[in-house]
């Protein structure tokens, strides 16, 4: 069927509309001035905090299910301490790094870079251990206080805390570097995708969905 002009006319401003914004999306994704990088940044963590909404809200509803209300109560409860914690443990020294790592590349001071880098994370790591052994012996000393069943899942979530610290000062790092990506992916979607295969595969073998085999995953997968 032959097309008349007004539809020949159509499809040209259909193609060159296209053309424009496929050239003004390379454009964008080419530029390197601060606010189009921020830009990007900011659109590349909403949608890894969007899908990673998606994926937790999957596996929450999951592991209660497969759990049962009381071990999944054991277990968000001694996460979430373990969040607060890690979160306090490295003083700041974790989230330093956003504000010493641009001045540093900024000014071109190679050696003050590397050694934050080196001793940032050491220094993190340290100060998660102690954090950890702080706990854990307090856990031990009141454990005649305690709910039998949280000991140990408190001892295990002392255990993660090295980690965790560590996790924080890796993503403030790749934050400094606007590497988004790496920044938010390991904990926001790689961590819970982790913990879900674990569960699942612990819950077709046949083998109890518990509080401990649940941390245990959370800090494998961190």
């Amino acid at each position: 069927m032959a097309l008349t002009g007004m539809e020949r006319a159509d499809r040209v401003v259909d193609r060159l509309t296209v053309v424009g914004l496929a050239g003004r999306i390379k454009m964008w994704l080419g530029d390197g001035s601060d606010r189009t990088i921020a830009q990007r940044v900011a659109g590349t963590a909403f949608l890894i905090r969007l899908f990673s909404a998606a994926i937790v809200y999957a596996t929450q509803v999951l592991l209660a299910r497969w759990m049962g209300r009381f071990e999944f109560g054991i277990y968000v409860y001694v996460w979430t301490w373990v969040g607060l914690i890690g979160a306090l443990a490295p003083l700041g020294v974790a989230y330093s790094a956003q504000r010493f790592i641009p001045e540093y590349r900024t000014t071109g001071d190679g050696e003050r870079l590397r050694g934050f880098l080196r001793g940032g994370r050491l220094l993190c790591f340290c100060l998660g251990t102690a954090a950890a052994a702080t706990v854990a012996a307090l856990i031990l000393l009141l454990q005649h206080r305690l709910a039998p069943h949280y000991v140990i899942p408190f001892l295990l979530g002392c255990a993660a805390l090295p980690i965790f610290t560590i996790s924080s000062a890796q993503d403030s790092i790749a934050r400094s570097f606007n590497w988004i990506d790496l920044a938010l992916i390991p904990a926001f979607i790689v961590q819970p995708v982790i913990i879900l295969a674990a569960m699942a595969s612990i819950h077709v073998s046949g083998a109890p969905t518990t509080a401990v085999t649940a941390l245990i995953a959370a800090a494998g997968g961190m």
